[in-house]
């Protein structure tokens, strides 16, 4: 099923209406597709797939992403995320480190959420005293490469809104926007045992 505003805003509507509570919105998002990679600025260093020696440092970036970028504070759903990724990485799902120069781990890059055509990064996150030297640029650049490369049409990604660095950083690497989205936040409604 396709929803369009007016179907979200007509949900929501109704939802009010029949529980009395107002639900929230919790992100705006933005979905962007790219088939063809326009190369960033050139970074030193290399991407290559995470192993199981990373384990630990994963897990610690993933709990960073999932606290910065989603709000969660979940360390456990965090290495479940992290060990899945790592016991089942193939072409459908994986994670890849960028190494700087000196060979030192600087962001990493996840994907996954395969369609029949093409598939997603997420996520990607780098420590914030590596930020503002490319990093991010370079490992989401050389992903989407590596996976054009592996046949996928296109590679996606979803961003925030409120994060305009993204937004820029995307599509100066050749992601074009598709469309915007919203997620919703809906509280319990109370149960009326009558």
């Amino acid at each position: 099923m396709h929803a369009t505003g007016e179907d979200a805003a007509a949900f929501v509507g109704a939802w009010e209406r029949l529980t009395g509570q107002a639900p929230t919105v919790k992100m705006r998002q933005r979905i962007y597709a790219c088939s063809s990679v326009v190369g960033p600025a050139a970074v030193a260093g290399s991407l290559r797939p995470a192993a199981e020696s990373d384990r630990e440092l994963l897990v610690g970036w993933y709990i960073g992403f999932m606290s910065e970028a989603l709000g969660e504070d979940e360390p456990e759903e965090a290495r479940r995320i992290v060990e899945a990724r790592l016991r089942d990485a193939s072409d459908a799902s994986g994670l890849r480190i960028w190494e700087d120069a000196d060979g030192a781990p600087a962001t990493m890059v996840g994907f996954g959420l395969p369609t029949p055509h093409g598939i997603g990064i997420a996520p990607v996150w780098t420590p914030p005293e590596r930020r503002r030297q490319g990093f991010g640029s370079a490992a989401t650049a050389a992903s989407t490469t590596e996976l054009l490369e592996a046949g996928r049409s296109f590679v996606f990604l979803i961003t925030d809104l409120e994060n305009p660095t993204a937004n820029r950083t995307y599509q100066a690497i050749g992601y074009g926007a598709v469309c915007d989205a919203e997620q919703w936040e809906f509280a319990e409604p109370a149960i009326n045992p009558s």
